[in-house]
């Protein structure tokens, strides 16, 4: 296994296992097999660790995206299959998004910059899987990138919500709830 790719595996359990303020740089390089002084070979700073840990998430998400779009022709499905996605990996990466979440690291400029771009990539791939969903007459004409938002900061806040209030089973009790409310609304 590569030195990097064993570092940040090492940085992943620790930060699992302390939190991100509690991890020193030190455990992660014990944990790793590397002497402290090769982290900082490939990563400036524990935040830079961090956030990498963190695009390397986002961008095998956004990959994952990108193959649910290629593979399905009917944007109904697309976007049930994109819903599930994000539960999945939730289930996958509890651990590093509940130290995003709760300690609240998107104040770090470079994790912020970096989760945001990657944010606003996932929400232009929605957003063209509904324009399209619109032209072949799947979906009514609604604005496409706000309706990729709204559709996506329902499933992101009941992630966020799971965290923070310590609930399970958040597909199970929610994911139902999330696509009646967008394909059919609460108006009789």
């Amino acid at each position: 296994m590569a030195t990097k790719t064993k570092i940040l595996k090492a940085a992943r359990l620790e930060f699992a296992k302390n939190g991100f303020h509690a991890t020193l740089v030190s455990d992660i390089a014990e944990r790793a097999g590397v002497g402290k002084g090769t982290i900082y070979r490939y990563f400036s700073s524990k935040e830079d660790l961090f956030g990498s840990i963190i695009q390397q998430k986002m961008d095998d998400f956004e990959i994952k995206i990108k193959e649910i779009i290629s593979r399905y022709d009917n944007e109904r499905d697309i976007l049930f299959k994109i819903g599930k996605l994000h539960f999945e990996e939730y289930r996958k990466s509890k651990d590093v998004i509940s130290i995003l979440v709760i300690e609240d690291l998107y104040k770090i400029e470079s994790i912020n910059k970096q989760a945001k771009n990657k944010i606003i990539a996932i929400q232009e791939l929605v957003s063209n899987v509904i324009s399209r969903g619109i032209k072949n007459g799947v979906f009514r004409k609604v604005d496409p990138k706000k309706t990729s938002v709204v559709f996506l900061n329902l499933i992101w806040t009941i992630l966020k919500h799971g965290i923070l209030m310590e609930e399970e089973d958040l597909e199970e009790k929610y994911f139902g709830t999330i696509f009646d409310l967008l394909f059919y609304g609460i108006v009789r």
